[in-house]
């Protein structure tokens, strides 16, 4: 059977995104370990599309947090078109969740959310927008322990926060437009706060059941005439959702200021919602102190946005060597020479230095040396 860079057998595909197609597969390498393989299946002259993947590896490898799928390894197919190996994760995506079983039990949902706010609150930190954080985008796997996990996936779209508008050079829309804040159809830069008005979003279908905006809501004439994406961005700004009457007040008051239309009256950071879900009714009994979570946290190192833009996929079916082969050798370090060894018995430059301690420390020495003496003077004796 062909493998993949002559390390990953691929054995079924999982699923086809709206740059890749993604394959279970095992790393033969070691020992059949199981892993999943994305590969870029857009046209090989849509450069675009390669470039958009190539920062995707870049961003994903820059990033620590064990709420975000890490990158294993990434390189280029014989025919130029790239890939990148992550982890197969085992479980389920909140979209899939939502299709059985909705709406979910408050305390799972706000652990949930926790979840997806530390991994953004890594992400930000490093100055890393998601900007398409969606039910798809959001996988629940489990822990050793059994404990549900939330990992964030695909940032094919996610940009450094000084880096492009969410304005692409063709005048769509950067994202998945259900789930984008309403300043960004304005063609507003995306930011930290859209971050969390998409989280809003995903927070009050998974609480609620429902979306909070429907396209069969009643709305001005003028407005039903309106494109879908003009309609759904005219409801967010002047329609506010349904209050959740399933959770307390206070996980509600949460929900709202997520999705508020104005983007200054929103939480400003993924931290702040980390700490107003534990003033929750539900993040009391649901969620671990933020001072543990901080403490064993990896540090964080903010990405430069030229250093994103510069990184591209090597079109060659393996990985280079991270160092070059086949040039001189390390100069020699020179190694001191070792002193001579030290003779047991005085000498004239070196005198008999009894231990320092007391007689309770070198009358033991003292006569055990002269006991020798003694015995090797009576065998002398007999000896004659």
């Amino acid at each position: 059977m062909t493998l993949l860079a002559d390390r990953y057998r691929l054995e079924q595909p999982l699923g086809q995104g709206g740059m890749g197609v993604v394959y279970a597969a095992r790393d033969t390498r070691l020992h059949d370990r199981p892993c999943a393989v994305k590969v870029l299946a857009t046209p090989l002259d849509d450069l675009d599309a390669r470039q958009r993947f190539a920062r995707e590896i870049a961003i994903a490898a820059g990033l620590r947090s064990p709420y975000i799928v890490p990158v294993w390894d990434h390189g280029a197919l014989p025919d130029g078109r790239p890939f990148v190996v992550m982890p197969l994760l085992e479980g389920e995506s909140v979209g899939q969740v939502l299709e059985a079983r909705c709406p979910l039990d408050p305390d799972r949902a706000t652990r949930l959310l926790d979840g997806v706010l530390l991994g953004l609150a890594e992400a930000h930190a490093c100055g890393v927008l998601h900007r398409d954080i969606k039910p798809d985008n959001i996988y629940l796997t489990r822990t050793i322990l059994g404990q549900e996990h939330a990992v964030i996936l695909d940032f094919g779209v996610a940009r450094h926060e000084n880096g492009d508008d969410a304005i692409t050079a063709s005048d769509m829309l950067v994202g998945t437009p259900t789930y984008m804040a309403p300043e960004l159809f304005q063609g507003a830069r995306p930011t930290e706060r859209s971050d969390l008005y998409a989280l809003g979003m995903v927070a009050y279908q998974v609480l609620a059941g429902r979306p909070p905006f429907s396209k069969r809501a009643p709305v001005p004439d003028e407005v039903a005439v309106l494109p879908p994406q003009q309609r759904l961005s005219w409801m967010k700004l002047h329609q506010p959702p349904a209050p959740i009457g399933t959770v307390s007040a206070a996980l509600a008051e949460v929900v709202r200021r997520l999705l508020d239309p104005s983007p200054a009256q929103r939480f400003a950071r993924a931290i702040d919602v980390l700490l107003a879900l534990r003033g929750t009714p539900e993040g009391a009994r649901a969620l671990a102190p933020l001072a543990s979570l901080v403490e064993n946290a990896a540090p964080t190192v903010r990405m430069d946005p030229a250093a994103l833009d510069d990184f591209t996929v090597p079109s060659v079916p393996d990985l280079p060597l991270p160092v070059e082969v086949g040039g001189p050798p390390p100069a020699a370090v020179p190694t001191p020479s070792a002193p001579p060894p030290t003779p047991p018995w005085p000498t004239p430059d070196r005198p008999l230095n009894l231990p320092d301690g007391g007689p309770a420390t070198w009358l033991p020495w003292l006569v055990g040396g002269l006991v020798l003496l003694g015995t090797g003077a009576l065998v002398g004796m007999l000896l004659r």
